[in-house]
């Protein structure tokens, strides 16, 4: 088990930022990245995602997940998550920095029927205000919540449960982690802490967190230019060598492609950690 200052330690390390500006350039880069594949999704062809209907049926059955419920999703991206909570009765406020996501995500909250169940607010999180309390706090896969005073922040806006989805040991994408390996000199360690980081230090502050593990393969193609041009902007997160960047981008998935299609694999392993509040 870690003690408190080695989670924070590694939570600090693994936000790859020493001071806000620094943290908003982060951000905007991972919008930027999200962005772009919410834009081009209709290129893709993606196997199905399982986990965030797993991670619906999942809160539901433990009860803080029901008709009435209100939720903040924290970095909701597109609403992978937001709409699956909707779906059960869930009325959702969902935040974001990224303009296109939103849109992408009331879309889609339309054509489903569940427009009346989705708000959704273009805000950087440490600026977000609200003046009612959410039932449950949400953050899946987004860097916001990345030191003690973001968890603090994120428990003084939920009135009953916080929950975070992270990576987990296992994951990777094929692409990614070997274009990833060729910048070792500039790589970092990601924008994600590992689910342990999470647990150990809510386990260290007396908050007697629960943890739901999840796992899953997956796969899709792309045509060439798409990957090209989705991982240029990916590589400028980890290096600001652009023209290097480019060059290693344009090389490698020149050479790893067939009849101009990207084909990319790998594996989805989450955590989601939970913790009642402190009332």
């Amino acid at each position: 088990m870690k003690t408190t200052s080695e989670c924070l330690n590694n939570l600090k390390q693994t936000s790859c930022h020493v001071n806000m500006e620094e943290k908003l350039l982060h951000y905007q880069k991972w919008s930027d990245y999200f962005s772009y594949i919410a834009k081009t999704s209709r290129e893709v062809k993606r196997s199905p995602l399982h986990q965030p209907k797993a991670v619906a049926n999942f809160l539901v059955s433990e009860n803080i997940l029901k008709q009435g419920t209100t939720l903040v999703d924290i970095g909701a991206g597109t609403g992978r998550y937001a709409l699956e909570f909707a779906g059960k009765g869930a009325d959702i406020h969902a935040i974001d920095i990224g303009e296109t996501s939103l849109d992408c995500l009331s879309k889609t909250a339309s054509s489903l029927g569940l427009s009346d169940k989705i708000t959704t607010e273009k805000v950087l999180w440490e600026e977000f205000s609200t003046a009612n309390k959410f039932d449950v706090s949400f953050c899946a896969m987004c860097p916001a919540i990345s030191d003690l005073e973001q968890l603090q922040r994120m428990e003084s806006i939920t009135n009953h449960t916080c929950c975070i989805l992270t990576i987990g040991k296992g994951s990777y994408d094929y692409h990614r982690r070997n274009l990833l390996e060729k910048l070792v000199s500039e790589k970092k360690l990601g924008f994600l802490s590992e689910a342990s980081n999470y647990y150990n230090l809510l386990y260290n502050l007396g908050k007697n967190p629960n943890v739901k593990s999840y796992y899953e393969k997956t796969r899709e193609e792309l045509p060439l230019l798409n990957a090209i041009e989705r991982y240029k902007i990916y590589m400028k997160i980890f290096s600001d060598d652009t023209t290097y960047t480019d060059e290693l981008v344009e090389e490698y998935f020149n050479a790893n492609n067939e009849n101009g299609i990207v084909t990319d694999f790998g594996a989805y392993s989450t955590a989601l950690i939970y913790w009642k509040v402190d009332k």
